[in-house]
């Protein structure tokens, strides 16, 4: 570990160091920085990133036998000669990230020593010289050179890569059987569109992977194949696609660091795709997202029913999906298997009317911490009485860009449709409102008020007709009362059209 945190020593100090750095620098044991920045035969270490090195000289073959980490990340760099490797046939980490360049020098097939060649964000590079003679190569990272149309010529025979990232190579073209020829003794592998024909057998020969990501699967059934096999325990991350349409199309998934078991699933319909099995789902899945779903869909279940009973599953992000109505059907019994769910996304559904059709939600809102609903122009009431009751953890709400909704909360389902006027419904761990361009929006809380004892931030943006603010918000704590309220973000003109309490009660805060 130590090693790893001190390699990160070779960058400027205001630089932006990913997890990927620290993993190549693990993995190729690249420790420090040279104080001497000159070309001499004693250096080991060189760090030039964004030194703004636009040309080397045809001729220039520095002598540094020793040297064994070169970094040339950030620079304008449109060549490199031949002869500049002649003489530095020690090193070992290699990085010419971020550069203009075209072509690598074929002089890079002779650096026999090297453990990490990492060439990412390359956006006009066509070429990368052959790499059979770097055995030794364990990091090899070509992530988001969109010009790129091959892998380079060996990397199924090098015997000890263990990190491969070929994500984001747009214009990339190779059969995944015959990428992973040889690379046995891989852990880590980020692919992408360009990896075609990827198949459940052929991943499951890889016996030491552990991160997988971006594999596109377009045959559910080899995908439930693979799901139901020992191989996809072993993995510590996964970001599975499961689509007939190509990745680089998937311009509308959320990709979320804070989750490593991902399962994206787009434009799926078995009666287009002529599947006769319904998608099964990785029983430890922690993030999934439903988008372009076929328009028979009316539920979740409804689209994958293997979703019910998935006891890790933590953020569900659903979109444009046109068919969809509610979340869950109070006729099924997933609605009470979603305990572990912490965020739920909704966002582009044109006939969503809300979370669930009738009665109560058992636990599925119970650990919910943040829901965000977004271009839903049907939905009238977000909330009933009973459901908001079981979203008692709720800390953040963001609702914008929705029509039809007139209500937040609706007393629909309690008793006669009626409680008094003071009646309270609590969300006391609700820290962050967020209502904007909500044009029917005429009430938060229908005939009662909110108690959200530790509200901190309240947006209220183009709601024109909202003239209540119904909030209940003080705390009494070692027998003195405040207030958690820190901030509202509210416009000029809809505050002066506030009945007179609300604005008494919420002026302090009013910025």
């Amino acid at each position: 570990m130590q090693k790893c945190f001190l390699g990160c020593a070779s960058y400027p100090e205001d630089y932006k160091l990913s997890r990927h750095n620290l993993v190549h620098f693990w993995v190729s044991d690249c420790i420090k920085v040279p104080d001497d920045k000159e070309w001499t035969e004693d250096l080991t270490k060189v760090s030039l990133i964004g030194n703004r090195i636009s040309d080397i000289a045809s001729n220039f073959s520095p002598v540094c036998p020793n040297l064994s980490t070169l970094l040339l990340e950030d620079n304008p760099l449109n060549y490199v000669p031949d002869l500049f490797f002649l003489h530095i046939k020690g090193l070992r980490f290699l990085s010419l990230t971020q550069a203009p360049i075209r072509r690598l020098p074929d002089s890079i097939s002779d650096l026999e020593n090297l453990s990490a060649l990492v060439v990412s964000c390359c956006s006009f590079l066509i070429y990368v010289p052959p790499l059979t003679k770097l055995v030794k190569l364990k990091v090899l990272d070509l992530t988001s050179n969109d010009s790129l149309k091959d892998v380079p010529h060996g990397i199924e025979v090098l015997p000890n890569l263990r990190y491969l990232s070929l994500a984001y190579c747009e214009k990339l073209c190779v059969s995944f059987y015959n990428l992973i020829t040889g690379l046995s003794y891989i852990e880590h592998l980020e692919i992408g569109c360009g990896v075609k024909n990827i198949m459940g057998k052929n991943l499951m020969k890889l016996q030491h992977l552990k991160r997988l990501k971006g594999c596109w699967f377009s045959n559910v059934s080899d995908f439930n194949n693979y799901i139901k096999s020992p191989h996809i325990h072993q993995l510590k991350y996964y970001q599975f696609y499961i689509s007939s349409t190509t990745p680089h199309q998937l311009c509308h998934s959320v990709i979320d660091g804070k989750f490593d078991k991902n399962v994206v699933v787009h434009e799926y319909s078995k009666e287009r795709d002529g599947e006769n099995e319904p998608l099964l789902l990785p029983d430890d899945i922690q993030f999934l997202q439903l988008i372009y779903a076929d328009s028979s869909v009316r539920t979740l279940p409804d689209a994958v029913p293997s979703v019910q009973g998935l006891t890790r599953l933590a953020r569900i992000w659903i979109g444009y999906c046109q068919g969809l109505e509610y979340i869950w059907s109070s006729a099924s019994s997933s609605v009470t298997e979603f305990e572990s769910l912490v965020e739920l996304n909704l966002s582009e559904l044109s006939n969503f009317r809300g979370i669930l059709t009738s009665g109560v939600p058992g636990n599925a809102l119970h650990n919910l911490k943040k829901l965000t609903i977004e271009y839903c122009s049907k939905i009238e009431a977000l909330f009933t009485a009973t459901v908001i009751s079981q979203a008692r953890n709720l800390e953040v709400l963001e609702v914008q860009v929705c029509a039809g909704l007139k209500e937040l909360i609706s007393i629909s389902d309690t008793p006669d449709g009626a409680e008094g006027e003071n009646s309270m419904i609590y969300l006391p761990k609700l820290r962050i409102l967020q209502l904007v361009y909500l044009p029917n929006l005429v009430t938060i809380c229908f005939k009662g008020l909110l108690g959200c004892h530790h509200i901190e931030c309240i947006t209220i943006i183009q709601c024109p007709f909202l003239k209540k603010l119904p909030f209940s918000y003080q705390l009494v704590e070692n027998g003195q009362q405040f207030e958690a309220l820190k901030r509202m973000i509210i416009e000029k003109t809809w505050w002066e059209t506030l009945d007179g309490t609300s604005r008494n009660k919420h002026k302090r805060q009013n910025n």
